[in-house]
Parts: C-alpha cells; structure tokens; sequence
C-alpha cells in the first residue's frame, strides 16, 4: 500500500468519525429543540385550549342564577386573548415551521375567539334570562326550595302512590 493510499484512507476515517459525531450532536438537539416545542408551548397551548372550552360550556351543575352572575361579571378577556402569552413566544411561532397546520387552527382560533366570543356571550346571556323569567323555571324553582326547606315531602305528590316498588330482577332474561 503507497504512503498516500494509507494517509487518505486515515483521512476517511476521521472525517466518518467527526461526521457521524456532528450528526449525532445535530439529532440530540433537534430532540431537545421538541422537548422544549412539547413543555414550553404545546403543553401550555393545550392546558389554555381546554380553559376555552370550559367557557362555552354550559353545565347543570351550577345553578342558573350563578351562571347569569358569572356572564354579567365576565371581563372583556378576550380582547386580549392570545397563544402567545401563555407559550414561550418563539417556539410558538416555530410551530410554523414544524406544525403548519395546527398553527394556522391556533391562529383561527384567536382571531375567532376575539371577534365571536361576545356574541355568543350575548346569545348565552339572552337564553339564561329568559329561562330564568318563564313561569315554569319560576314553579320549578319554588318546588325545589319547598323541598329543600323541607316544607314538602319530595315522595308525595297529588295522584301518586306513597310508597314506591322496586323490581327486583329474579333470573337475568326478566325484564322491569
């Protein structure tokens, strides 16, 4: 083997190995670079999405009279609503380049949030207060607080039988 053959083939071999070193390194920061992507914004942006959605429920388990309160009450939050705020600013907008789509639903969202949200705020409002003001929710709700003062038994009613009987299911084809 010539002496240049020798000093090229040593050559190849410490380019591979600086190579291989240099792709290593490059692929062990592309990985941190998601992990930051994942902790730094996409978990704060997902944690901020299902805060939103809480927003545009409305649940039995709160009474309609405190939701009503809650809706007057309601800061104009959403003027200043944004993504950005809750994310690291930059890896937000670097989903851009790793996420295209999900940003531009982000992005939809905000824009639709600060321009729609009143106005469903309103219809919400509208519907509560005229639940609230019909002549049923107004029985309905003397009923309960009879019931709950203990003015009235919750059992008897006019036309209905004091005691209640319960099926008991002897085999597993019987049907109640």
């Amino acid at each position: 083997m010539d002496w240049r053959d020798l000093i090229f083939t040593i050559l190849n071999v410490i380019f591979i190995i600086i190579g291989g070193s240099r792709y290593s390194e490059k692929r062990r920061k592309e990985a941190e670079h998601f992990r930051d992507i994942e902790q730094n914004c996409l978990e704060p942006t997902l944690k901020e999405l299902q805060g939103l959605r809480e927003r545009f429920m409305i649940s039995e388990t709160r009474p309609l009279h405190m939701m009503c309160k809650q809706l007057k009450s309601e800061t104009d939050w959403w003027e200043s609503f944004s993504f950005r705020k809750i994310a690291d600013p930059l890896l937000y907008e670097d989903l851009r380049d790793h996420y295209r789509d999900l940003y531009q639903d982000l992005e939809s969202t905000e824009a639709w949030v600060k321009t729609k949200y009143p106005d469903f705020l309103h219809a919400i409002r509208k519907l509560l207060e005229m639940i609230s003001g019909g002549s049923e929710y107004k029985e309905f709700k003397d009923e309960l607080e009879k019931i709950h003062t203990g003015e009235e038994d919750p059992f008897w009613r006019e036309g209905f039988p004091r005691n209640v009987i319960l099926c008991k299911i002897t085999c597993p084809n019987t049907k109640c």
